[in-house]
């Protein structure tokens, strides 16, 4: 039973992931159009956020069907909020009050952009040292 639903909401996952394609190649060739291209970002946000609360909820799911591993999981979201924390209190904002004003953003929406770059950066150098580390130790075990 436990297999058979994560079976589905994969099957789920694939259909959204094709709507989203569809989506995006009738989004370029549509691009003339001003009203349908508002309309399909939204439902493109639409499939984005069901998407993302079906891999959360599966990720609760099997976090409480195996609660042993909800201890790493604990420990990665810890790190992540650590890490997310420090990205903000170390970025700043690097523009005057002329680019703000063009830009029309805040000192603050600045900062907090700046802080998403970091946090970005640190996840995807993360990401590939650890495919690489799991590379690596597949290769001598």
């Amino acid at each position: 039973m436990y297999d058979k639903r994560f079976k589905y909401v994969q099957w789920f996952l694939y259909v959204l992931i094709g709507i989203s394609a569809i989506l995006g190649i009738i989004f370029y060739l549509n691009s003339s159009s001003e009203g349908a291209m508002n309309n399909m970002i939204y439902f493109m946000y639409v499939v984005g956020i069901i998407a993302l609360i079906t891999i959360i909820a599966t990720a609760l799911f099997s976090l409480f069907v195996t609660p042993k591993g909800a201890y790493k999981l604990l420990l990665v979201i810890i790190g992540m909020v650590i890490i997310a924390i420090l990205c903000y209190v170390s970025s700043s904002n690097e523009f005057d009050i002329i680019h703000l004003e063009k830009w029309k953003i805040t000192a603050g929406l600045s900062k907090t952009i700046g802080a998403a770059m970091y946090f970005m950066w640190i996840m995807l150098i993360a990401t590939f040292a650890a495919l690489i580390y799991s590379a690596v130790i597949r290769f001598f075990k």
